[in-house]
């Protein structure tokens, strides 16, 4: 509406009718507000009120006494938001929403010229956060909350308060704690070539050469480990040969304790420390 003095309005009709809207009385007399001055300036339809495009300083749908706040058009189809003369926010005609710039390539971007850059999602006290800086992006929570990932709507890995980092459980109790199931395969790793598992069952934990379909390490329950054994009967069953590689002269400590050392090259030496402590060897001759 224009600027209008209420000595300028002109009389009503008792009762109001027609295009006559609000009735204002003055000194005993009633004038009206009627809609040709409430659209003064602007062009109007039965289904609209339209108006100029305005700027990012003099946006076309502001408030009294704050006139660079407010809603503009930069563009065809776009709609902007400015604050203080600067753009806070824009819809460009794809719908993509921009806050802090005038570019938005996706659905949604807010971007920063500068510095740290955060959207924070609260709820009640809890609050997590997704922000970048120059060098580092991260996802945050703020509170003792944990922070779960999911996939169809099933968590898959939680990562709690105090860093401990579970996938297939939702209370991890080491760093990484990974729950397979009902598969005995827990963890992968690939290098070249090869394909490498991590896996259990109810007695034992083994290491699989995937890609080879080959085992090659287990440890049962009870502590006996096997190399090319899936049921070591030993403390250490090895099945095929095996070599090892002298270092420096040891004693053995322990009672029951055995070392063998490579003394010369025809020369095998065996120590070994009895019940009473004491440390015997003898040498087998090599040819």
């Amino acid at each position: 509406m224009a600027d209008k003095k209420i000595s300028a309005l002109t009389a009503a009709t008792t009762p109001l009718a027609g295009t006559e809207v609000l009735p204002i009385v003055q000194s005993g007399a009633t004038v009206k507000v009627s809609i040709a001055d409430v659209t003064a300036g602007r062009a109007v339809s039965a289904t609209s009120i339209a108006t100029g495009l305005g700027a990012v300083g003099t946006p076309a749908y502001t408030f009294t006494g704050d006139t660079n706040t407010g809603i503009f058009s930069p563009a065809a189809d776009t709609i902007a938001f400015a604050e203080g003369g600067v753009e806070a926010m824009r819809i460009d005609s794809a719908g993509n929403v921009g806050i802090g710039t005038s570019s938005p390539t996706t659905k949604l971007q807010v971007s920063a010229a500068s510095g740290y850059n955060e959207i924070r999602v609260t709820s009640g006290a809890n609050n997590l956060g997704l922000s970048i800086d120059a060098s580092v992006a991260y996802l945050a929570t703020f509170q003792s909350t944990p922070l779960t990932f999911q996939t169809n709507s099933t968590e898959r890995m939680r990562i709690t308060s105090a860093g401990n980092v579970g996938i297939g459980t939702a209370s991890p109790a080491e760093k990484l704690t990974v729950n397979s199931g009902s598969s005995e395969f827990a963890i992968q790793w690939s290098g070249p070539g090869n394909d490498w598992v991590l896996a259990s069952t109810a007695s034992r934990a083994y290491i699989r050469n995937k890609t080879a379909s080959l085992e090659t390490l287990s440890i049962l329950n009870g502590g006996n480990v096997g190399i090319g054994e899936t049921v070591p009967d030993y403390k250490l069953d090895v099945n095929g040969t095996f070599g090892f590689t002298p270092g420096a002269s040891v004693t053995p400590v322990d009672n029951g304790d055995v070392v063998f050392e490579l003394t010369s090259n025809t020369t095998l030496t065996v120590k070994a420390k009895g019940s009473d402590g004491t440390v015997r060897s003898g040498t087998i001759t090599l040819a």
